[in-house]
C-alpha cells in the first residue's frame, strides 16, 4: 500500500518547535561564550608574547652594553628610522677575532604602524640596522639608567638599566646589569 500523504503530524511538528525553542538559546549562549573566550585568549596570548619577546632581547642587550643613554640622551640620530621616538640606546663593542671587532648600538624606540603603537628593537651594526617588533599594542614605556641595586642612577655612571612598558593588559618591568 502506498501513502500519498507522507509528512509530519500536526503534534509532531510542535514537539519539534518546542524542542528547537529549548535547544536554540542553550546553543546560541554557548556560541557567543566561546567566542568570548577566544578573544580573550588571543588578549592574554598576545600580552604574554609581548612579555616573552621583550624579555629574550632586553636583558641580554644590558648585559653586554658598555654606555646607556635614555631618552633624554642628544644623539637623536644613532640607529633610528624616521618616525621613530627613542625610549633608550645601549652600546658596546664585540671582539670577533683578535684582531678585529664590531661596534653593536641597540635602540629601544616607540612608534606608530599601521595605527599600532609598536615598541621597537633596532641593532645596528656598521650601516647595517635591523629592527624587531618587541611589543605590539605599547600604550608607553620608559628606559631609566640604574645602579646595581636598580635604584635611578645618572646614564653616565650607569651599572644597569630598567624598561617599563605597558600594553592593554598592564605594566610590567624588565631590568638588567651590565657586566
Amino acid at each position: 500500500m502506498s501513502r500519498l500523504d507522507d509528512g509530519f503530524t500536526l503534534p509532531e511538528l510542535l514537539i519539534s518547535i518546542t524542542v528547537l525553542g529549548i535547544v536554540a538559546p542553550a546553543m546560541a549562549g554557548a556560541i557567543v561564550l566561546g567566542l568570548k573566550m577566544t578573544s580573550s585568549t588571543s588578549s592574554q596570548l598576545a600580552a604574554s608574547h609581548n612579555r616573552q619577546e621583550l624579555a629574550g632581547f632586553f636583558t641580554s642587550d644590558v648585559q653586554s652594553a658598555v654606555t646607556i643613554a635614555d631618552q633624554t640622551s642628544v644623539d637623536t640620530t644613532t640607529c633610528l628610522s624616521s618616525g621613530q621616538t627613542l625610549v633608550g640606546r645601549l652600546s658596546w663593542t664585540d671582539v670577533d677575532s683578535a684582531a678585529t671587532s664590531t661596534s653593536r648600538v641597540v635602540t629601544y624606540v616607540s612608534a606608530t604602524v599601521g595605527g599600532e603603537r609598536q615598541l621597537i628593537r633596532n641593532i645596528c651594526t656598521g650601516a647595517t640596522m635591523l629592527s624587531v617588533v618587541a611589543v605590539h599594542g605599547a600604550v608607553s614605556s620608559n628606559l631609566a639608567c640604574t645602579s646595581t641595586t636598580f635604584a635611578a642612577a645618572a646614564c653616565a655612571t650607569a651599572a644597569g638599566a630598567k624598561l617599563t612598558v605597558a600594553d592593554a593588559a598592564g605594566t610590567w618591568v624588565d631590568e638588567g646589569l651590565t657586566r
